[in-house]
Formats: C-alpha cells, sequence, structure tokens
C-alpha cells in the first residue's frame, strides 16, 4: 500500500497542472440596446471595428497577475432581433501604454502577432460566449490590453447584411475612454479600416471575462485533456472551432491537431498548420469528423479525448428562424394556403389554408421525407407550381437549391407571377438534366412589398415563407440522335453591346445525358466559330457590335444535330440614345420648353423653330431625325 501511495504522489508531482481562472472585469451598470454601442456582438451594421482599454490596475484589482490569456468571454442578455452571422468576426488583443482611447487613431496592439480569434462567421447564444484564442496573449501584468473586434463581409455592398445587436452588459462613467467604435454599411470587412468617427459613449465599455493562468514553464507529461468544441453541430461547411479543456497549461507547451472521419479511436492524421492552442475550422466539413490535439512538453507527448463534431442535415441549415434568421417580424396576410406540384406521375397537394394562419414568424417548413408524402421529381422533368394565398401578394417567387449547396442562390430564382385581384398562380419548371439526386429543398415566398432574387433570406414585415423537400430521382437517358430544334432569339435588332438571350424550340427534350454547344457567325452563317463556356441549354449574349448569326449544337452519345440559325441585327445608332422610346424617361414634368434652335457656322445655317402653339412634346421629349433637313 505504501509503494502504490508512493507511486501515486511520484505521478502527480511529474507534472504541475496550471489551473485557469476567470476574472471579470466590469460593474454590469446597464447594457447595449439592439442599436446601442459599444457593442462587442454587433450587427446592426455590416462591418465595424472596435477597441476596448482594459486597465493593468483593473486586472490587478481583480486580482490577475502576469500570464498568459487563453480565452476572453462576453455576455449575452437578450438575443433581440439578432438573425443570421456576425460576418467574418474576429478578435485581436494587444498590451498598451496607453491609459485612454482617442477618436482620431487606432492604437497599435503590442505583442499582437495577429487574430486570437476567427476571422469566423459566428452566432451568439443566449449566456456566455467563450472566444478560445487560437495562441494565448502572454501579459507582463503591468501594462494596459487591448481587445480589438472587428467584421464584415468584403461583398456587403451588394446585398443587405445587418440585423440587430444583442445585448451584453456594460459599464458606464468610466474615468478615462475606455471605448472606440467605428460602423459602417456597404464598405466591406472593417478590419483594419482606417476611419475613426467613434460611435457611442467612450467611457461605456463592454464588461468582460479574462480565462487566465500562470505562466510558469511546462515540465514533465502534460495532462493532455479533452476535446471541446464551440459547436458540436454544425451545417455542412459552416466554421467553428475546436480546443481542449482541463488541460496542462504553461509556458514551453506545443500543439498538434489531427482529424479523422473513421471513429474516435482510428484514422486519425495531422491536419496541415493546425498547431495553435485551439484550431479554427474555417471551411467547415461535411462529414461528421473527430477531432483531436497532441500537447507536448520538452518531448513528452499526450494526446486530449476527441471530439466529435456532427454535420447537420442539410435541409436543416437554411437560413430560417431555426438559424437566428428572422424571415417575417408578423405572420400577417398575405399568407401561402395551399402548394401543389403536378407533372409526370407527381400529384402534390399540401393544404393549409382557412383556419389555419400563417405560422409564428411567418415561416414553416415541410421536410417530411415519407415516402408517398414527399415528392419525387426526375431529372429534366417539366413540372407545374401552383401557389395559393389568402390575399394577392405583390410579391412572390420560389428558389430551389439544385446544386446542393445549402443556399438558396439568386442564380435559383423564378418569380411566381399574380395579377391583380387573383389569390392563385402557376409557375413552370422543369428539373435541371444535371441536378444532384437525392433531397432538395424549395423555398416560396409572397409578401406584399419589392421582391427580387435576393430576397431568399431577407426580413419583411409581413407575409409568410414555406420550405419544401422533394427527391430527385434519375431521369430518361436521351437515345438516338437528337432533333436540333429552331433557334430563337429575345430580339431581332438590338444596340451596341445591349444584352439579349438565345433560346431553342422544338428540340429533344425532358431526358438526360444532353450536352449543348452554342456557334456564333459574323459572315452571315458563311463560316462558324464556337463561342468559348457556352456549353448551357441556352445563351445569354452579352452584346455584340455588328450582325451577328446564332445556332446550337446538341448531342446524345456520339450523335449530334444543329439547331436552324437566327441572325440578329444591328439598329441604326440614332435609335440607341437614352429617350422615351429606348425606356428611359427624360422628364416628367412640362416648362420650360425648347422653342428655336439655330446652327451657323462655315457653310452650314440650320434653324428649327416650334414656338408658341408647340406645347412640350409628351414626356417631353422629340426626336428630329429627317436625314432630308440637313
Amino acid at each position: 500500500m505504501n509503494k502504490l501511495y508512493s507511486l501515486v504522489i511520484l505521478l502527480l508531482l511529474s507534472f504541475t497542472v496550471k489551473s485557469q481562472t476567470d476574472f471579470t472585469i466590469g460593474l454590469n451598470s446597464g447594457s447595449n440596446t439592439s442599436t446601442s454601442y459599444p457593442s462587442p456582438l454587433q450587427d446592426f451594421y455590416e462591418g465595424s471595428r472596435s477597441q476596448y482599454l482594459y486597465l493593468a490596475s483593473e486586472l490587478q484589482a481583480a486580482g490577475m497577475s502576469a500570464g498568459n490569456i487563453s480565452a476572453i468571454k462576453f455576455q449575452v442578455l437578450n438575443m433581440n432581433a439578432f438573425g443570421g452571422t456576425i460576418p467574418n468576426y474576429a478578435i485581436y488583443i494587444g498590451s498598451s501604454a496607453t491609459a485612454t482611447l482617442t477618436t482620431n487613431s487606432w492604437e497599435t496592439l503590442n505583442g499582437s502577432t495577429g487574430a486570437v480569434y476567427g476571422p469566423i462567421n459566428y452566432v451568439p447564444t443566449l449566456g456566455v460566449n467563450t472566444f478560445v484564442f487560437t495562441t494565448p496573449f502572454n501579459w507582463n501584468g503591468t501594462d494596459n490590453i487591448i481587445v480589438e473586434i472587428c467584421n464584415g463581409d468584403p461583398l456587403n455592398n451588394t446585398f443587405l447584411d445587418y440585423t440587430e445587436n444583442v445585448s451584453s452588459p456594460w459599464t458606464t462613467g468610466l474615468a478615462f475612454n475606455g471605448s472606440h467604435t467605428n460602423r459602417s454599411d456597404n464598405l466591406g470587412n472593417l478590419c483594419g479600416t482606417t476611419a475613426t468617427l467613434n460611435t457611442g459613449t467612450q467611457t461605456t465599455r463592454p464588461d468582460i471575462v479574462f480565462s487566465w493562468n500562470s505562466a510558469s514553464a511546462c515540465s514533465g507529461t502534460p495532462v493532455p485533456g479533452l476535446g471541446a468544441s464551440s459547436k458540436d453541430t454544425v451545417c455542412p461547411f459552416q466554421p467553428f472551432n475546436v480546443f481542449a479543456t482541463g488541460a496542462s497549461l504553461g509556458s514551453g507547451l506545443t500543439y498538434e491537431w489531427e482529424h479523422s472521419t473513421v471513429s474516435a479511436s482510428a484514422g486519425f492524421t495531422p491536419i496541415a498548420l493546425a498547431n495553435g492552442f485551439s484550431y479554427n475550422v474555417a471551411s467547415g466539413i461535411n462529414v461528421n469528423t473527430w477531432y483531436r490535439r497532441k500537447i507536448t512538453c520538452a518531448g513528452n507527448t499526450t494526446t486530449s479525448t476527441a471530439i466529435l463534431i456532427r454535420v447537420r442535415p442539410f435541409y436543416e441549415c437554411y437560413c430560417s428562424p431555426n438559424t437566428n434568421n428572422i424571415l417575417h417580424t408578423t405572420s400577417t396576410s398575405p399568407t401561402i394556403e395551399s402548394v401543389s406540384v403536378v407533372g409526370g406521375t407527381v400529384s402534390y397537394f399540401n393544404s393549409h389554408s382557412g383556419s389555419n394562419p400563417a405560422p409564428s414568424l411567418g415561416y414553416v417548413s415541410f421536410t417530411d421525407t415519407t415516402p408517398g408524402i414527399m415528392p419525387s421529381l426526375k431529372q429534366a422533368g417539366a413540372y407545374t407550381l401552383t401557389l395559393t394565398t389568402n390575399a394577392t401578394p405583390t410579391g412572390a417567387g420560389a428558389w430551389v437549391d439544385w446544386n446542393h449547396n445549402g443556399v438558396y442562390d439568386s442564380s435559383e430564382y423564378q418569380i411566381i407571377p399574380f395579377a391583380t385581384g387573383t389569390t392563385s398562380s402557376d409557375l413552370a419548371f422543369t428539373v435541371p438534366a444535371n441536378a444532384p439526386l437525392g433531397l432538395t429543398m424549395m423555398r416560396l415566398r409572397v409578401r406584399n412589398g419589392t421582391f427580387n432574387s435576393g430576397n431568399a433570406c431577407l426580413s419583411f414585415a409581413n407575409g409568410e415563407t414555406e420550405d419544401y423537400i422533394f427527391r430527385v430521382i434519375p431521369g430518361t437517358a436521351c437515345t438516338g440522335t437528337p432533333l436540333g430544334g429552331n433557334t430563337v432569339s429575345s430580339v431581332v435588332s438590338i444596340c451596341p453591346n445591349r444584352p439579349f438571350s438565345l433560346t431553342v424550340e422544338n428540340s429533344t427534350d425532358g431526358v438526360t445525358n444532353l450536352t449543348y454547344e452554342w456557334e456564333m457567325s459574323i459572315t452571315n452563317g458563311t463560316s462558324w466559330n464556337i463561342i468559348p463556356g457556352a456549353t448551357s441549354k441556352t445563351y445569354n449574349a452579352t452584346g455584340i457590335t455588328q450582325a451577328t448569326c446564332y445556332k446550337r449544337k446538341i448531342t446524345c452519345g456520339g450523335n449530334s444535330s444543329y439547331s436552324t440559325s437566327v441572325c440578329v441585327t444591328m439598329n441604326q445608332i440614332i435609335s440607341c440614345y437614352c429617350s422615351p422610346a429606348t425606356g428611359t424617361i427624360l422628364h416628367s414634368f412640362t416648362s420650360p420648353n425648347i422653342e428655336s434652335i439655330a446652327l451657323n457656322g462655315g457653310t452650314v445655317a440650320y434653324t428649327n423653330s416650334s414656338p408658341g402653339a408647340a406645347a412640350a412634346p409628351s414626356l417631353g421629349y422629340s426626336l428630329f431625325d429627317d436625314t432630308l433637313q440637313a
């Protein structure tokens, strides 16, 4: 017994575990609102950059001494109307001799080697939000600390990307400027912005928790700890962080992350460049994956337990209240009453009218995959969707995630037109011949208001959104030589560099394994050239500067045929200038009017008079194009 007891004591003494301690800085004298600043988890603007100053005297008064800061924490008291993610959320930390922040410059973060967290599309949750650093920050115990937080999607000038701030505790009435926030819309990612205009009261600062441990050097064999993650279930390709809890802390430790798609104990391989305290899986995963961390001190290595990150079914991951996206702020008219899909052997009908009003937050998902309930649609099959509403919507549309990327793309949108005073509309659609097989999601939206292809996730004040699941099954393969058909252009003649579209009628359709290749001719069809990249069923021309003919080659196996050609000619240049004739309204009011003009010089003597009784023409525009007057 004595020998066993001595052995246990020796093992415990072989490695000194540095405990991690949380230090709270702040008095919780209130919190930010859904639109006010400072806010460490902001989403009321599309991008932001903030710095928060925490004095060494505050840290020392809380009992914190020199050591490693491995994480920070912010508390969320209210989610407000936050939705989606905080895009490219990143955290930096450094030391500074600055005792108060200014409004006309950003402070240098001494000791910072880059972001210690993110960038990641972050979804805050109610309660404590913990941000584990990729590399602990070593604080010397005497310098002030600045925490910098920034975010923004680089492409936010092309779409709306804001909701509301969540509410977090703050401290007001500081004796110094403890915060500096710059925020803006439509300017992309604001990490590193030089704009310094401040928003919010600078003597107010978010409350924070520093996770700290002693900075003494490691020795012996480290305690490996338990694998952990910011999320144990993720949507496909959604970023997340993994780290270890209960592990040894101290200087001199090195790390190596491994992953496996086999099991918690087999199939692990090292992850390239993943040698930090934690690991940010920025590109996400699409299969269930285990992660574990090797920790080494002076050649002694141990491995943490593995954490399994499960991938949610893709149909649970679209923007909706289930993923913190508010699609409708009220559940008011117009609402969807019934949906039907008919074509081939499919006859699907879903009615929920009358006593069943719009659901909570105007959203419902029909994802029952039971055979006989869920429809199956064939590749290349043609179908008709009928949408019935309780009142005429001014905007209605459908998105189908044909490419299974988990996003309702603008290219996957079709408008559903409703005539004035009607409550039912049909949408004819064709399943792409190359659509991936398997479960596929469709979104239907109605509202009163403007509507376009980029509105799949936008929050509306009224209307309803419904998601439906169906299965794409193999279509009928083509055989023999396909019919070429007739080429049809959306225009007969056109002005220079104006887009137009080309389709083919009466060709083989409704089958799979067909390939296409578009050709063009500027010699009235005597010679033809293949259009690079034009391999779709239809072709959208970006514009021409001379008369051009088009035709399409269709192939099944090794058998091909061509559609009849169509030629698009050029309009006279005089008819191409902006005017009411080309869709541009130049005037909406009357007087003053042009009464006459005169042009003299050289051999030119031209006068055009239209005074007095000749009032301003319709839409305030006239064209004098009689070439005989010249």
